[in-house]
Parts: structure tokens; C-alpha cells; sequence
């Protein structure tokens, strides 16, 4: 079951100053949160200032949220009404929250949303591939998702709308159900695509390390997957490095694809459309188990956030990062202490 990567204590309270200013005829308010705040109502915007953390339980903010250069905003049951906005190096984590405006972050150290719901847009950026993450774990997104560098790792989760996953580190999606398409391009690390569904046409061009679509480790492949995934559009993967994996798989458009090196390997797929390309003839997927080495340094033994019966470690170093961040930010708003 879902658990929190945050380690607060229930209980803690405290927020720091309020500031007043004056729009139009109407009072907006915007609060500075540098520390502990409980289950108040922020008639306004909410800012964790440039290298601070705050931490909020059962909070209700009226307006938008920015969490500022270098800080951190870990909250458990809060409500946002408006956008939410990181910056570089900032990180956020939503648990058991509504955030009811957009989500984006630009150059963030990461993001996690843990059982949490977004009305809008989930929008990362970061300009290499290797630094930045999003991970969404049994959350609802009524709107798209869209990654841009670092990684994003999506797991028992429903999306509304599209998830693109563009020159990202790895796209991994476990348990999900997906009602756009699904596009994935440029990933150093591949991609990953277990026990899902989803609804659009799935694309995948120009990755590295490998495409994953179902499989197992004895075939080879990037990570053990438990359960068929579903494709309701075409499934087309092109210029693959590593590797191209499509085992157990309902497709109900065609299948296809070329430039993948080495060609696409496969076994008990049922595809209610074309076979095209590279896919026309599949081998059968054989080979000794994945090495670590082929994960550049990001497989692990272990994923303590997801069914250990489903994954074999891929992403456990970038959730360790997030227990690490979440861990330290809630010290942190704790020794500032209380404001109220």
C-alpha cells in the first residue's frame, strides 16, 4: 500500500509570517511558509522563500503555491486552489493532497506525488537528463503529463490526458492506466511499460538501452513484469538501441516499426491490426538476465514503493533521492519551529 516519503510526524504545526498586500478593491494575501503549518485556511497565495522548507498538514491554500529556488515543500492532505509553481532545485511532495490548478516545474530537484489529485496540466522541465524527476504513485491526473529531461516514473496511477516522456532519463510506467497516447522519445535509460493501459497510439523513437512492453528478465529485458498490458491505438517503436522487448501484450491497432538495433524480440501478443516493419517477423525473446551495468548505474535490488513483484529496481537510486530530500526537509521546517 501507498506510504508517504515523508517522515514528519503527524501533529506538526507552525507557519511563519503573513504578508498583506492590496489588489484592485479586494485583499490578497500572500503567506511566506518557513516551517511547520497545520489545518488553517490560507485566504491566498502560499511562497516558500529561496532555500527554506516548509512542511504543511490538512492546509487549505486559497491561492497559488511557489516554492522558490532551493526549497522544499512537503505537505500531507492540502488543498491548493490555484497553480503550483517550482523552481530550480526546489522540490516538492504532495501526499494524500488536491492540487486543483496546473503543476510545473523548471530545473527542480524533483517532484513526488503520492496518492494525490491534479486538476491541470503536470509539466517538468530540465535541461539534462540525468538531473530532475517526477514520480507519481496511486494518484489521479485529470489532464496530461509531459516530462521534458530528468525522469519520469509513473506507477498505479490514472492520467486523463497524454504522457509524453521527451529526452528523459527513463518513462516508466507500471499499473497505470493511460486515456491519451503515449509518447516517449530520446530516453537514455529506455523505457518501461508493465501491466498498463493505454487508450491512445503509444510511441517510442529514438531511445536508448531498450523499450520494454511486458517481458521479464529471463528475456533479456530491462525489468519483471507481472500482468498484460493493454494498447487500445497503434504501438509503434522506431531507432531503439539495447533492445525492443513485446511480450503478452493486446493491441488492438497494428504493430510496427524500424531502426531498432537489435531487431524487436516478442511472444504471446495478441495484435487485432497490422504487423509492419521490423515487427512482421519477431523473433522469440531469449537471453541471460539484464546487468546493472545496462541501466548506466540505476538499477537496484530493490523498490520499496512498488510491488517487488512487479520491479527489479528500476528507479530505486531517484526514489532514494526523494526519500533523502523529503527526509531532510522535514528537519529542517521542524528546527524552524512554530510561528502560531
Amino acid at each position: 500500500m501507498k506510504k508517504s516519503l515523508s517522515i514528519a510526524a503527524a501533529g506538526l504545526l507552525a507557519l511563519t509570517s503573513i504578508g498583506l498586500t492590496t489588489q484592485t478593491s479586494s485583499a490578497a494575501f500572500t503567506t511566506r511558509c518557513v516551517g511547520e503549518g497545520g489545518a488553517v485556511t490560507i485566504p491566498g497565495d502560499l511562497v516558500v522563500p529561496a532555500g527554506q522548507a516548509c512542511y504543511l498538514n490538512g492546509t487549505v491554500i486559497q491561492g497559488n503555491v511557489r516554492v522558490q529556488s532551493g526549497a522544499d515543500l512537503v505537505m500531507t492532505g492540502v488543498t491548493v486552489s490555484g497553480d503550483t509553481v517550482v523552481r530550480d532545485d526546489g522540490y516538492l511532495e504532495a501526499v494524500d493532497s488536491t492540487l486543483e490548478g496546473a503543476l510545473t516545474a523548471r530545473q527542480s530537484f524533483g517532484n513526488v506525488l503520492d496518492g494525490s489529485t491534479v486538476a491541470g496540466a503536470v509539466t517538468t522541465v530540465n535541461d539534462t537528463t540525468g538531473t530532475g524527476f517526477i514520480i507519481i504513485d496511486e494518484s489521479h491526473l485529470a489532464d496530461r503529463v509531459r516530462s521534458t529531461g530528468g525522469a519520469l516514473d509513473l506507477s498505479s496511477s490514472t492520467v486523463a490526458g497524454q504522457v509524453q516522456g521527451i529526452r528523459t532519463e527513463y518513462t516508466d510506467v507500471y499499473d497505470a492506466v493511460i486515456e491519451g497516447a503515449l509518447q516517449v522519445d530520446g530516453n537514455t535509460v529506455g523505457s518501461v511499460v508493465c501491466d498498463s493501459e493505454v487508450y491512445g497510439p503509444a510511441t517510442w523513437r529514438g531511445n536508448q538501452t531498450g523499450v520494454q512492453l511486458g517481458g521479464d528478465l529471463s528475456h533479456g529485458a530491462l525489468s519483471n513484469c507481472d500482468g498484460s498490458n493493454y494498447f487500445g491505438g497503434n504501438v509503434t517503436v522506431d531507432n531503439t538501441s539495447g533492445g525492443v522487448w513485446v511480450v503478452g501484450n493486446i493491441i488492438r491497432g497494428g504493430l510496427t516499426g524500424t531502426g531498432n538495433d537489435p531487431a524487436p524480440v516478442g511472444a504471446g501478443n495478441r495484435v487485432r491490426g497490422e504487423l509492419g516493419g521490423q515487427f512482421t517477423a519477431m523473433g522469440a525473446p531469449t537471453g541471460p538476465a539484464v546487468s546493472a551495468q545496462r541501466a548506466n548505474g540505476r538499477v537496484a535490488e530493490t523498490v520499496t514503493e512498488r510491488s517487488a513483484e512487479q520491479v527489479t529496481g528500476r528507479g530505486a537510486e531517484v526514489r532514494q533521492d526523494a526519500l533523502d530530500r523529503s527526509a531532510k526537509a522535514t528537519q529542517r521546517a521542524e528546527a524552524a519551529g512554530a510561528a502560531f
